[in-house]
């Protein structure tokens, strides 16, 4: 069901009346029609958190549990799942996000993690009092490691403490708890069970790890703001600012002995409450580029000797570097990552293919922690004969390592689909795509043409169309196996 907001009258400022009788005013801009304001300014109004994506013309607004996803030029938004349909779209200009006044009064103001009330007609928010709470806690299971947070409103103390035999205790000083449900820990979790326990002056959360952790860690989280708590079935490295927070232990046994056969993980973008951006027909990216998964895999096991594995086959809220996990499970030869671009020029078509590189502020240590590792294994890292020694390795630099055979395997699709479909490529390029971090294999981003293009848009809603795609991604993919790219 899509929903549409009426916007309020004319006014030349947004004010805000505080609980504690402060009044301030925020200059809204009129652009194309509509009045906007900053999604800075937004996010210190309301503590919302933004995860932006210039180089997608995307963003995701987060305010507590709830998600709002955002595309520049796009009147959809998509909040908890659900598709919204504003009457003006959201704009990128300058370098930040402009969001129509419609957004924030009606659809951020409600979803505010504190009492927040808007007067659309003399154009007001009242914002109520902020009081730090706990909201809930969301627990994330993977293979070795559980990561449960404790989402909050404000900034709360808190204590770690420990409890008899082995319980591990958060405690929460003049604390409130706003909802007391915990989530159920799987089967085989490292999690055994975990109970809240509120006294007069504190709240305690109380967790007993499971037989298979062997360590664990309390942090506070920004985003979302928080505290989690870490559990995981091997030591947690701690590698300071040398390197980064973020180590994965990493096997790379050799692969003698697979019969020839090749392995390609196919990761189809977005998915569950991340709709991606939208074609005609209100055809959604994460429903488009799954179809198109399923297409190659076919085709490549029409090829042979291939095995292909997806990282998702059915809409389901899937994290990045979640991504990167499964296709390092799998052990593959090749990653790729299908997409859908946009841009603020409805006249862009074509299509882009990307490899990782590294952000530049944080190359020079990378690469230094490359070298460091190759230096005290007297080798790569990554490869190389050694079977058994477990190697840590940067998270950040494992994709460094294929860089190489990366932009081999982007420039085979770029003329592929260049040449036997006559699509417009501006040739392979490199980007920090937080997707294609930790993919310990060649890994390529391909952006299979512009939604919001009007004819290149409503030709990928085609099955036809994307079965072709399919054919001709699949002979570039066998030839980069084959080393004939």
């Amino acid at each position: 069901m899509i929903l549409f907001f009426a916007t309020a009258a004319a006014a030349e400022n947004l004010t805000v009346r505080h609980a504690d009788g402060r009044t301030s005013d925020l200059v809204l801009e009129t652009r194309e029609g509509g009045r906007y304001l900053r999604a800075s300014d937004v996010s210190l109004l309301l503590g919302a958190s933004l995860d932006r994506r210039p180089d997608l013309l995307k963003m995701t607004i987060r305010l507590g549990d709830h998600r709002v996803k955002v595309t520049a030029e796009n009147p959809n938004i998509v909040v908890d799942g659900a598709v919204v349909r504003l009457l003006s779209p959201v704009i990128f200009r300058d370098g930040d996000f402009l969001l129509p006044l419609e957004l924030v009064g009606d659809v951020l103001a409600g979803l505010a993690l504190f009492p927040a009330r808007w007067e659309g007609a003399s154009c007001v928010l009242h914002i109520g009092s902020v009081g730090m709470r706990i909201l809930g806690v969301r627990l994330e299971e993977h293979s070795g490691r559980a990561d449960a947070t404790i989402l909050t409103a404000g900034n709360p103390d808190f204590e770690e403490g420990r409890g008899g035999i082995g319980t591990i205790v958060v405690r929460f000083p003049a604390l409130e708890i706003a909802d007391d449900s915990l989530p159920q820990p799987g089967d085989g979790s490292l999690i055994a069970g975990w109970a809240w326990e509120a006294r007069a002056d504190s709240v305690f959360l109380r967790v007993l790890p499971g037989a298979a952790c062997l360590d664990h860690r309390v942090e506070r989280r920004v985003r979302p703001e928080g505290v989690r708590i870490r559990f995981s079935a091997s030591p947690i490295a701690d590698l300071g600012d040398a390197v980064s927070a973020a180590v994965e232990v990493l096997t790379r046994p050799r692969r003698e002995g697979r019969g020839g056969e090749q392995v390609i993980v196919l990761d189809p973008g977005h998915g569950g409450s991340d709709a991606g951006c939208l074609l005609p027909g209100d055809l959604p990216e994460k429903t488009l580029v799954l179809d198109l998964a399923l297409r190659l895999r076919r085709a490549l096991e029409g090829i042979g000797g291939m095995r292909v594995v997806l990282t998702r086959e059915e809409d389901i809220d899937l994290g990045l570097r979640s991504r990167a996990e499964s296709a390092n499970r799998a052990r593959g030869d090749l990653f790729v990552s299908l997409h859908l671009n946009g841009s603020l020029a409805p006249g862009r078509s074509g299509a882009e293919t990307y490899v990782h590189t590294l952000a530049r502020s944080g190359e020079e240590r990378i690469r230094k922690a490359i070298a460091e590792a190759a230096s005290l294994y007297g080798e790569a890292p990554l490869g190389g004969a050694l079977t058994e020694e477990i190697r840590l390795v940067p998270w950040e630099a494992v994709q460094e390592l294929h860089r190489a055979r990366s932009l081999e395997a982007a420039r085979g699709i770029e003329e592929e689909l260049r040449g036997a479909r006559g699509i417009e490529s501006a040739g392979a390029r490199e980007a920090p795509f937080a997707v294609l971090v930790g993919v310990d294999m060649p890994a390529v981003l391909v952006e299979v043409g512009f939604a919001t293009h009007p004819e290149e848009g409503s030709l990928l809603a085609r099955d036809e169309e994307r079965a072709r795609l399919a054919e001709s991604l699949a002979r570039a993919i066998a030839r980069f196996l084959r080393g004939e790219s």
